[in-house]
């Protein structure tokens, strides 16, 4: 499910930052660097008027794959991407950008596909989540695979607010009912197809424009963090945060908070997969999770965050030739609650940045 994630066993070059194994090469390019669409989607597409591009649209969706070939697909997406932009790279090349940046996304389009039906499939079929939140049952892949037959697209005018709303409402997190909120949230993801924030389909302006890039991202974080907390009592749910913020982490389209987010999320999955298959006390899962933090991704969380300018924008979108803009040039960052632009935190007890009330989530 982590397939996609940028390759950590080339050497870092002389003098490069040590973050770099974590950057994800493919979401650079900036506001300038050009990019084919499956369409030239217009408002009458939005509204669905002019259904024209409805085909083109759902062709970027391998729905009816198995998740063997979705893992396949992923898998050799990565291998191509690294191929035209090594790994640990500081600068990328711009005919490389423009020739990988497709390729990043229909393998992160396979990607997501399969996190989404594992995801889901596990929370469909959980007894402690009451049958009736779980509506008709029906797996993710059966829900897409029929609205792409049908050629099935709604308005987006009634869609997003439609999900923003699901997407506020769904706080069972805060009376600790995560597997009911992940649940909801995944849902929301299922409904969201065909229109998820891809460069093959949305242009910066249109993606940020109409919020449907935060969104997601919101979406796929939210879920990192509730396998995060369930994670403390059950360590296989580790690898669905990883899975789920690295969804987030490898969008195109985000902010620096809900990347900073997504960042972090993901440390504490990977940290706590460790444990999968050991018996632990769960008040020691978290000690021992933490026994080899990895320095190199909290300096990458931090660092995206004190570079956000707090007003919802483009992490990315400066990021021309390299991940320069997304994250701050300050070498030495003090922690304190004046120090940071996009906001203010001390450090947790794991040595993580501790977000503002209400972006914990």
């Amino acid at each position: 499910m982590d397939g996609a994630m940028p390759s950590t066993t080339n050497p870092s070059p002389p003098g490069a930052p040590r973050y770099l194994t974590h950057i994800v090469p493919f979401t650079a390019g900036g506001d300038k660097l050009p990019i084919a669409r499956v369409g030239e989607f217009r408002t009458a597409h939005y509204s669905q008027n002019d259904t024209s591009l409805n085909d083109a649209l759902w062709s970027l969706y391998p729905v009816e794959k198995s998740l063997e070939e979705l893992k396949r697909r992923e898998v050799n997406a990565k291998a191509a991407c690294d191929r035209l932009i090594p790994p640990m790279s500081r600068r990328y090349d711009r005919n490389a950008l423009v020739t990988g940046v497709p390729i990043h996304e229909h393998g992160r389009i396979a990607a997501n596909l399969h996190t989404l039906r594992i995801t889901y499939h596990r929370l469909l079929n959980d007894p402690t989540i009451d049958v009736e939140a779980k509506g008709d049952g029906r797996p993710a892949v059966d829900i897409l695979l029929e609205r792409k037959k049908l050629g099935l697209v709604e308005p987006l005018q009634t869609l997003l607010p439609r999900l923003h709303q699901l997407n506020e409402m769904s706080k069972c997190h805060v009376s600790k009912q995560y597997k009911l909120a992940m649940l909801r949230w995944c849902r929301a993801l299922i409904d969201m197809y065909p229109w998820t924030a891809t460069p093959l389909i949305f242009t910066h302006g249109e993606a940020f424009g109409l919020r449907i890039g935060p969104l997601e991202a919101d979406l796929w974080s939210k879920i990192a963090t509730g396998a995060v907390h369930l994670s403390t009592d059950d360590p296989s749910w580790a690898i669905v945060a990883k899975s789920t913020a690295w969804a987030a982490i490898s969008m195109r389209y985000n902010t620096h908070r809900h990347l900073s987010l997504a960042y972090q999320r993901w440390c504490k999955g990977k940290s706590l997969d460790k444990l999968v298959g050991q018996f632990i006390p769960p008040h020691l899962i978290f000690a021992r999770a933490l026994a080899d933090p990895d320095l190199a991704l909290r300096d990458l969380i931090v660092k995206i965050w004190a570079a956000d300018p707090d007003d919802g924008s483009w992490a990315h979108q400066q990021c021309y030739n390299g991940h320069v803009t997304c994250v701050t040039t300050i070498e030495h960052i003090p922690v304190t609650r004046s120090a940071l632009p996009g906001g203010c935190f001390d450090l947790d007890s794991e040595g993580l940045p501790m977000f503002p009330v209400g972006m914990e989530h």
